[in-house]
Formats: structure tokens, sequence, C-alpha cells
């Protein structure tokens, strides 16, 4: 469960693409909120901000264009996939969590980087799209392989020739993969994006997104989350303020919990396994007293005799318990690889320590109440032997 939630936190984060995000309402048109929101950022938090990144909406959204109506499809329209086009800034990727940044094919003779290859000349002729796109078109970056990008409006289709620009199996806030899944994302640089929906002033694109890259640690995100928080509230809540440090306390306690109630159930069944471990033992030694009298009678130490039993119930449980953490983990990490299969997020392997330390503490407990009962046994065996001898 410690790696389900770790990767849950890890989905969580993929969405929103960075630890400190601002989400404006969709149907915000206030240009002056975003100069408001630099103007902050740039001024009253500059010593705590590293860099911020603007991302729009989805050219789909606009009422001339029909909701999710844009299409990327080959020349003879046999393969049409639905599509969100938004437009990002030069430095969307430096700013955002480049963890979530997953490369699938790309210009390696140029050193820009992926968001200002975008604002080339080269980059206004095509868009970014997942690698999916680029499979099922059987795309190149070349510029001979190009494809449409086709928007549906009320009266009639708009097609533009287009072509990849780079490809993606994962994108930091966007959905971008490898695999067939809907409405996948297409980034273009804002002049490009201006084009397509046919707007004639910045003022009029609609924002979606803030990202914000905060240099320091959880006191300046908490510092930088507070004061926007402040600022939403003064405008009426015009925008949300997202923090991954205030859900992940969240999950953070929610993972303690789980914690307490499997420490709880560790501890119940190795007292358990002390019991049956103690009763079976017990049972060994009595059906076993002939063979321990031949041992005595050719020369075998008494302390000798009993620590064969000792290592006979240590080797028994030591290897059930490896046995059982391997098993467990092994299931936990399959199950976990399984979702990462589709989501192309990164997958961190969380070995359960605590849990460990737990069961080696309950065994070693249960070992020696075991190796005493085994020690008095043997020892009243022997010397029920020598008074009948006698």
């Amino acid at each position: 469960y410690t790696m389900e939630l770790r990767n849950m936190q890890l989905n969580m984060l993929a969405r929103h693409g960075s630890n400190l995000e601002v989400r404006l309402s969709w149907d915000n048109s206030d240009f002056s909120l975003v100069a408001s929101l630099e103007k902050t950022l740039l001024t009253t938090y500059a010593d705590e901000v590293e860099d911020f990144t603007w991302m729009t909406v989805p050219l789909g959204y606009y009422r001339e264009l029909h909701n999710n109506s844009n299409w990327l499809t080959d020349f003879g329209r046999k393969y049409s996939y639905p599509v969100s086009v938004y437009g990002i800034s030069p430095n969307y990727f430096e700013a955002t969590n480049e963890m979530f940044t997953s490369v699938g094919e790309s210009n390696e003779t140029t050193s820009l980087s992926l968001g200002e290859q975008l604002y080339t000349p080269r980059g206004s002729q095509g868009i970014a799209t997942g690698s999916f796109f680029t499979k099922e078109l059987n795309l190149e970056l070349s510029p001979r392989s190009t494809y449409l990008l086709i928007f549906d409006r009320s009266n009639t289709d708009l097609a533009f020739e287009t072509r990849s620009i780079f490809t993606l199996n994962s994108c930091p806030g966007l959905r971008m993969t490898r695999q067939a899944r809907r409405y996948q994302a297409a980034l273009a640089s804002l002049p490009l994006y201006m084009k397509f929906g046919d707007f004639m002033s910045v003022s009029l694109v609609g924002w979606r997104t803030l990202s914000i890259k905060i240099r320091g640690g959880l006191e300046e995100y908490d510092k930088v989350y507070e004061g926007l928080s402040q600022l939403s509230r003064r405008r009426g809540g015009s925008f949300s303020v997202w923090s991954y440090s205030t859900k992940a306390d969240h999950l953070d306690g929610v993972k303690d919990f789980l914690d307490v109630i499997f420490v709880i159930i560790i501890i119940l069944f190795m007292a358990l396994s002390f019991f049956s471990l103690s009763s079976s033992m017990t049972a060994n030694i009595l059906e076993q007293a002939k063979e321990l009298a031949i041992l005595r009678s050719i020369g075998i130490t008494r302390k000798r005799t009993v620590f064969l039993h000792i290592y006979e119930a240590f080797i028994l449980v030591l290897t059930g318990s490896i046995i059982g953490a391997g098993i467990g983990m092994l299931i936990g990490y399959t199950l976990s690889l399984q979702r990462v299969l589709f989501t192309d997020l990164p997958m961190e392997f969380v070995f359960p320590y605590k849990h460990l330390v737990v069961i080696i503490v309950a065994v070693s407990y249960t070992h020696l109440r075991a190796h005493e009962t085994r020690h008095d046994l043997v020892c009243r065996l022997l010397l029920e032997k020598k008074k009948k001898k006698k």
C-alpha cells in the first residue's frame, strides 16, 4: 500500500504538473488578472519564485468551436483522432516538474529547450503531440511528413496542414502518452495558437493555469501559497490556488494511519505464530524423546541438543518471513507496474522497512519464548531419563 500511495501522489502531481499552481476559471476573460498575478510574483515574491509559466485553455472550449471538435487526421481522413490544442509559454518545461517530461522524438541538433523549439521558424510550422499520434499516423520529424489539424466550426471545417516538432511520452499537467487515450493534448506556441483560434489580440486568449516553480523548501511554498490564496479571496475567488504540500500532508496522514493498522495486524499475527510455534515444537520434542536420549548417549552435550531445536525453529520462521515479505513486495510492485504501463509515469520502489523492523522484533521475541519452552522440555526429558536409569 505504500507504493500505491506514492503512485497516487505522483499521479496527482502529474495532473497539475508543478508543486504550486494557479488555476483560472474557464469563463475568465479578464486579462488584467494575468497582469496582476505576474506583478505579484515579480515584486512581492521575487526572492521565492524561481520561474513561472502560462498555459491556455484548449481551443475546443471557445463558443465558435464545438467542444472536443479538434481532430488530427491524415490527408485521406482514414484515421482521425480527437485532440485538445493548448498554447504554452516558451519556458513551460523548465517551470514545471521535469520528472514527468518524457521525450519520444525530438530534434537532437539544437540546443534549444522543448518549449523554445515551438517558437522558432520551424516550430511555427507545427505542434508537439503525444507519441501515440506519430505511431498511428506513421509520421516522422520531417518537413514532408505532415498531417491535418481540423477544427469543426458551425458552418464549415477549418483545416491546417501541420507537422510534428517533437513528440512526448508524458507531459506535466497534460495527457500525452504512447497509449491510445481519448482527447490527448497537443502543444503550440502562443502565436500559432492565436492563428488557430483566429484571435486578433493576446488579451482575447483564455488562460487556464499558471505553474510556479519555487526556489527553496516547504516554507517558501507555503508563503507563496498563502499570499496567492489571500489575493484570490480579495478578487472574489476568480482563481484558485493548488499546492502539492497541502495535499501531500493529507496523504501522509493516511499513510501514518495505515502504518499503525498494519503494525497492529503484524503483532497479532506474530502472537498467533508464537502459540503455533510453541505447540508444534513442544509436540516435536515429545515425539523425539528417544532420539534425544540416543544423542546424549553418544556424547552430544545438553547445550548442543537444545541448540539443534533452536536452529530448526529459527530457520523455519526466518524462511517463512522472508518468502512472505518477498511475495508481498512482488505483488505490490506488479500491481503498481501495471498502472504505470498505461500512464507512462515514473514509479518509485518503496521498501517497507518499518514493517520489516516490526516483524524482526516480533519474530525475535517469539523465538526467545519458544527457545525457553524447548530448553525446559529438553532438560526435563533428560532428567526423567536419568531418574529412570537410577
